[in-house]
């Protein structure tokens, strides 16, 4: 079996730095990296793992799991991974740490605080969209804990997410859409009766990197919906705005005074991320403008709290 001294001879380098090729530690020189790879994969270079083991044995370490509840089908699927690579490292003496959150801001920043004073060395999360969720991450990083996101990202220090493309996703459904409608799409015929609309961008590092494209799907979209509803005289239509409309003062409740449904917080309108809950109180101001304007019926759910606007 190769080892990292023949490695090493064969490469005209140090030991030294064959393991930090291998481990992906350290600077090294680009082509000396490469000459060591293709050295390793030549010889059929395999990592020893009672050497491994024996050295993780040693550092105890802990990683922390959070997921939301596995109701989701998807969750459990990810659930049954996480545990059976829990199992395979429990030969190494890491600790996986797994916790199963409902979908709350609150409850899941505590959680991460909880596996802080566990004393993790690492965490893998199922992100809730908030801003706090992703100051915490940044603390974490800060502190040399790396995190990783999956399913969901956030627009976070995080080092890696694991989870789909969702804007390639789109793009690919589209342009699936416009092959099997040789490119033109068209409204239903006759009358709709009630429209639910519920497409948002929902990425807040898609807020960050596109806003303009966030903003237009929000109050565009939106607007579109309503004429639409209008024009098939529809009975009523609901529209999935967002508890962000609420501003701050909600987001992270404890923090400062709760704002009830007559009340929102402020949202600074020169920061690139508030193109998300601007966009969302324009989408409701619309709402509201065509209720009052057309006679639409019209209901709005911000999360699990809700504003209805009629005509006056």
């Amino acid at each position: 079996m190769a080892t990292i001294k023949q490695i090493a001879e064969l490469a005209g380098v140090s030991r030294g730095t064959v393991d930090r090729v291998l481990n992906n530690r350290g600077s090294v020189n680009a082509n000396t990296a490469a000459r060591v790879r293709e050295i390793a994969e030549k010889l059929n270079y395999k990592p020893n793992k009672a050497g491994l083991m024996l050295a993780a044995q040693k550092k105890n370490l802990k990683i922390g799991v959070i997921l939301f509840p596995d109701s989701n089908p998807f969750f459990s699927e990810v659930l049954e991974g996480v545990n059976a690579k829990a199992k395979e490292l429990s030969a190494y003496n890491f600790t996986v740490l797994i916790r199963q959150v409902p979908f709350d801001e609150t409850e899941q920043f505590n959680t991460m605080e909880a596996l802080l004073a566990e004393g993790i060395n690492g965490l893998v999360i199922a992100p809730f969209n908030s801003l706090y969720i992703a100051a915490e991450i940044d603390r974490l990083t800060e502190m040399n804990i790396p995190v990783i996101t999956v399913n969901t990202d956030i627009l976070s220090r995080r080092i890696a997410y694991v989870g789909s493309n969702y804007r390639l996703s789109g793009q690919t459904a589209a342009g699936l859409v416009s092959l099997m409608t040789f490119g033109e799409i068209h409204w239903p015929e006759g009358p709709v009766d009630y429209i639910v609309h519920a497409a948002c961008p929902t990425a807040s590092r898609f807020f960050a990197e596109h806003p303009v494209e966030t903003a237009d799907a929000i109050v565009l979209g939106t607007r579109r919906v309503l004429e639409l509803a209008r024009a098939k005289g529809s009975s009523g239509v609901v529209y999935a705005s967002s508890m962000e409309a609420y501003g701050d003062g909600n987001e992270r409740p404890g923090l400062e005074p709760l704002l009830d449904e007559s009340r929102v917080g402020y949202v600074d309108p020169m920061r690139v991320r508030s193109c998300y809950p601007e966009g969302k109180r324009m989408a409701e101001q619309y709402c509201c403008a065509y209720a009052s304007e057309y006679v639409l019926m019209l209901l709005m759910l911000r999360h699990f709290r809700r504003a209805r606007c009629t005509a006056q």
